[in-house]
């Protein structure tokens, strides 16, 4: 149901932004952030980000909410002590699942989200693949000004390259960090939980079954509900 009222939505809009366009002056169109290849990308893949900030929203956090809502209720009816222990340390798993599933979504700029292809990371070539579109499409022109008018173009495009290669150098060390705390939460989650879990059965007489198995259900629902948080889209 949420996929297909997405879909129809995105397709009525557009429709009217590219009715829109047919009627605007052609001096419209001489604007730096309205190139052929600014646009084109506007009409194929921005719109497709309504699908996210509309109706996949509200799914994808009732999910998380269930998740997490089944996870602790069978987990209290395994055993009810270390259902309370996990809740209070399943926050930091539930985090570290978000950072997870979010660093999988990144395949490179300008490039979709593995677990929702509608969600579009913001692509930092924009500006060098609308001059190279711009060339593209008028490259009789640009040949037409000789060998100094394409030197030039050429560094003006080698300088629109140096940005995303910036971004990226920052984006792998950010990951490196984001990544070491998931793993790191994830063993010391399961550290300190089985320790009291052991300490529990011996105290309490507590079956170990019924223990390891209020552990592990709370722990595999937090991840999950945490990877389906990371796929709610940002509103940027």
């Amino acid at each position: 149901m949420f996929s297909e009222t997405g879909e129809r939505l995105t397709y009525d809009v557009r429709n009217l932004l590219f009715e829109s366009m047919i009627y605007k002056q052609v001096a419209w169109y001489d604007a730096k952030d309205r190139a052929p290849g600014i646009l084109s990308n506007i009409l194929s893949e921005d719109i497709t980000n309504l699908n996210g900030l509309t109706t996949e929203t509200t799914s994808v956090i009732l999910e998380a909410f269930l998740s997490i809502f089944a996870g602790v209720l069978i987990s209290a009816i395994f055993e009810w002590r270390m259902a309370i222990v996990c809740i209070l340390a399943t926050p930091f798993v539930l985090v570290g699942g978000i950072i997870m599933a979010r660093l999988g979504w990144k395949a490179g700029p300008g490039g979709k989200n593995k677990n929702d292809p509608n969600t579009k990371i913001e692509d930092p070539y924009a500006e060098s693949n609308a001059l190279l579109a711009d060339v593209i499409l008028n490259y009789r022109t640009v040949i037409t000004f000789g060998q100094d008018n394409i030197d030039a173009i050429m560094g003006k495009y080698e300088k629109l390259l140096e940005g995303p290669a910036r971004i990226r150098i920052k984006n792998a060390h950010i990951a490196g960090v984001a990544f070491g705390y998931s793993m790191c939460v994830r063993f010391i989650y399961i550290g300190i939980v089985f320790y009291i879990g052991a300490e529990f059965a011996e105290t309490y007489q507590l079956d170990f079954k019924r223990v390891f198995q209020a552990i592990y259900v709370i722990f595999t629902s937090a991840i999950g509900a945490g990877f389906a948080m990371s796929a709610v889209p940002s509103a940027t």
